[in-house]
């Protein structure tokens, strides 16, 4: 069985995030048939550095995507050229009104690779607000599927025998996907806590900011998702606070709080129902 996949930036990164010390994620991956549009590229390099993981693995992270996803890119220009008219069909379908992003470029890669290869392609992201808004397209085209970063892992493991990649790894990798998520919202509560001490030893009297700031903080410490997302709200939202804006900038912490969901709720599944594998 050799899939063909599409790949997002969030997705490759929190894959190899998570991936061990030998790649032997990766190297299950190189198996299939991968393909992703330049943009997606780009983000990944720009994406590439994480202030939780020691500046080797981080380094580790960006050789490895020169090196694997590189050779497997196509230009976005291709992209566009090659679905002509369908592009902007595609735009029009979805009602896709903001800027040419890697999740929008991803679905057109997938529109054509279905129809060139003659058979279902599966587009792996973790934006959930992108999967809702081209979902109904790709089923309307009959493309194939969209998945986030735990269905991916969990098509490596039963595609994989057993006697290679084992259940307690597979387990493993989920607590570390689990922790990557939690991560990403610590990354934001950690910036926004120390400006927040910064403000308040300048004596800032701006009740405004002061009150957001510390929603997020709060929020976080307490496992309270709807206070902290109340707060990066408020500074998404508004253009007085573009320090603090650039901070919080394309955080969704509904999104990453349901993907840790997930992966409980799925780890309390297999206990009953573990995932079938014939070898």
């Amino acid at each position: 069985m050799k899939p063909i996949v599409v790949l997002d930036a969030c997705t490759i990164l929190n894959l190899l995030r998570i991936d061990d010390e030998t790649d032997f994620l990766l190297k299950q991956l190189k198996s299939w048939t991968l393909c992703l549009p330049q943009t997606v590229y780009n983000e990944t390099k720009l994406h590439v550095r994480s202030d939780f993981y020691p500046p080797e693995k981080n380094d580790h992270i960006l050789v490895v995507i020169n090196n694997e996803f590189d050779h497997r890119k196509t230009l976005d220009a291709d992209i566009k050229n090659d679905l002509d008219e369908e592009f902007e069909r595609l735009l029009k379908f979805s009602k896709h009104d903001k800027r040419e992003n890697g999740e929008l470029f991803c679905v057109a890669l997938a529109l054509f690779k279905s129809r060139w290869e003659e058979d279902t392609v599966t587009i792996y992201t973790d934006d959930y607000k992108a999967t809702k808004e081209f979902r109904e397209f790709y089923r309307h085209h009959r493309i194939g599927d969209i998945g986030d970063t735990l269905d991916l892992l969990t098509m490596l493991y039963w595609t994989t025998p057993e006697t290679t990649f084992q259940r307690t790894a597979y387990q493993s990798f989920l607590e570390n996907l689990r922790a990557e998520y939690c991560h990403q919202l610590k990354d934001v509560s950690d910036s926004i806590e120390d400006y927040l001490e910064k403000q308040k030893k300048s004596r800032c009297n701006d009740r405004n900011l002061l009150e957001n700031l510390g929603k997020i903080v709060a929020g976080y410490r307490r496992s309270d998702m709807t206070q902290m997302a109340s707060g990066i709200r408020f500074f998404q939202e508004g253009s007085r606070y573009k320090e603090v804006k650039k901070i919080v900038e394309g955080v969704d912490v509904g999104n990453v709080n349901r993907q840790m969901e997930r992966i409980t709720e799925h780890f309390n599944r297999m206990k009953n129902y573990p995932i079938f594998k014939v070898a």
